[in-house]
């Protein structure tokens, strides 16, 4: 992939992973499920080199 491609996977990948952390909000609010500490800082990490990937 180059230039225009590998910006549009990176920002597809960056929505996905926005979607994601919607979600582990909407169980929480809900009391459907426990969100881990280490993952949502993980998850938070992986957003943040997405973003930076797609700038």
């Amino acid at each position: 992939m180059r230039g225009g491609n590998r910006r549009l996977r990176n920002l597809t990948a960056l929505g996905s992973a926005r979607e994601v952390s919607a979600c582990c909000d909407v169980a929480e609010a809900l009391g459907a499920a426990k969100v881990d500490g280490a993952m949502r800082a993980r998850l938070d990490r992986i957003i943040g080199t997405l973003v930076r990937c797609t700038r």
